[in-house]
């Protein structure tokens, strides 16, 4: 996996457009802005930047995870979890 570390910040320009940064000048993604309030792009933005943080928290709760429940690999919590995961570090 080859993504840009976190933590991430997001700001936003004059034309609208947020840009997630790992620092000051260092671009980690772009959302192009609409200029439309109800598009979703700040929800949208702020999710993004939060990624590597609840990635490393998906990863930490899974070796937690035997610790405070029964280990079944196949139990909806684990699943849901390596799944995630999964999704956030393998190409499609």
């Amino acid at each position: 996996m080859t993504h840009t570390p976190g933590p991430w910040y997001v700001t936003r320009d004059i034309a609208g457009h947020w840009f997630g940064e790992k620092s000051k000048g260092t671009p980690a993604f772009m959302i192009p802005g609409t200029g439309l309030p109800e598009s979703g792009n700040d929800d949208n933005a702020r999710l993004i930047a939060a990624a590597p943080d609840m990635l490393a928290a998906l990863k930490h709760a899974l070796d937690l995870l035997p610790v405070l429940q029964p280990h079944d690999p196949n139990h909806y919590q684990y699943r849901a979890i390596i799944d995630a995961i999964a999704k956030a570090t393998k190409p499609n």
